[in-house]
């Protein structure tokens, strides 16, 4: 098929995207005094259990035996059976069933069967597609590539018997993606016409095309893969190195000793995203967000405090080893914010076009 046949329109299709913990009712602890009777006599228990369903040691039986009752594997495990038996879990071995203990099993069934569905409803093209893109393919290199492999596919036995130019075109092709320098080449196609070779060497030369053509796919798709992982690695430990510098550091700025309510709040501010780019649709922080909506005067401050600090190195002008009124207001503040969070990971990439953020480094952290 054609080129137009691989357009965007392919892709843009409706069809292409489309309970309460138990409580102990006996609150005595053990060096408590023991419960009164009306009698006003200690009551006495010989049972080897103790009062209420307490073991020998003091352990609250009935609380144990009612968290078995809520998370016993078999709980799960019957869940996971009637799923599949219902058709949730279509894409499930029976087998897997029974190794379902617990809700991370019963969590991971359904993902599996949620992975083996989402692309259930598309051509084996659009799949190629998806899975490409995924892994950091651009739209124009897939299309190109499709592209040419159809043109080969149409280019049957008998245009070549009709087509010696074709046929010309294609064994010094093969010649060239073999390594031949052009001359070469050129003298070994030629020799192959006169020797009225040429209909036999085509039609093994095209297939040597097509095979190399996907071979060359495929490693550029692994290529993009391994580059992908690279950067989700880098990018998972540059964040986790970035958290444990902020939240783990007595001081973020030397000379400023700061609790850990301040550190989580600086931290928040660095991964929660609060607004989307109307250019992009990425994600933005607050402070992504207050550097788009008013560059002169972020610029404006950033630079006069980059240089009163001499480059970010001495903080000494904004007052030395002791806390100002500024940072005590905002203890305060913080302390009463019970919405404050306890870290954790981002929940989405920062802006690309961050890359002219001027301090220094875009926050692709």
């Amino acid at each position: 098929m054609g080129e137009d046949k691989l357009g965007m329109n392919l892709f843009l299709g409706d069809d292409f995207y489309e309970e309460d913990e138990p409580t102990n009712i006996d609150d005595n602890k053990p060096g408590d005094d023991p419960v009164i009777n009306n009698d006003d006599e200690p009551i006495e228990d010989d049972s080897p259990e103790g009062v209420d369903g307490d073991d020998a040691e003091g352990n609250d039986t009935n609380e144990e035996d009612d968290d078995k009752n809520i998370s016993s594997p078999p709980l799960y495990k019957s869940l996971a059976s009637v799923l599949h038996e219902q058709g949730v879990l279509t894409s499930v071995e029976s087998s897997d069933l029974e190794k379902v203990e617990s809700v991370q099993d019963l969590a991971d069934l359904i993902t599996k069967e949620v992975k083996a569905k989402e692309l259930s409803d598309l051509t084996d093209l659009q799949k190629e597609a998806v899975e490409a893109f995924r892994n950091g393919v651009d739209l124009e290199f897939f299309q190109k590539q499709k592209s040419v492999e159809s043109q080969l596919d149409s280019i049957t036995e008998e245009i070549l018997n009709e087509d010696q130019n074709l046929r010309q075109q294609i064994i010094y092709q093969d010649f060239i993606n073999q390594g031949f320098s052009e001359e070469k080449a050129k003298r070994l196609t030629d020799r192959s016409i006169a020797a009225d070779d040429d209909i036999e060497d085509a039609k093994e030369a095209l297939e040597s095309i097509k095979n190399n053509l996907k071979e060359n796919y495929k490693q550029e798709l692994e290529n993009k893969k391994l580059e992908k992982e690279k950067f989700e690695r880098e990018y998972k430990e540059r964040q986790e190195k970035l958290k444990n510098k902020i939240l783990k550091s007595e001081e973020i700025i030397p000379g400023y000793k700061v609790n850990d309510v301040i550190k989580k709040q600086v931290y928040k501010n660095m991964i929660e995203p609060v607004s989307k780019n109307p250019n992009t649709g990425a994600d933005e922080n607050s402070l992504m967000k207050e550097q788009r909506e008013n560059p002169d005067e972020f610029s404006a401050k950033l630079y006069f405090v980059y240089t009163a600090t001499k480059g970010f190195t001495d903080f000494s002008f904004f007052g030395k080893k002791e806390k100002n009124k500024a940072i005590n207001d905002l203890e305060r503040a913080l302390k009463n914010n019970q919405h404050v969070i306890t870290g954790g990971d981002p929940s989405f990439i920062d802006d690309g076009d961050a890359s002219d953020f001027v301090v220094g480094d875009k926050l692709n952290y």
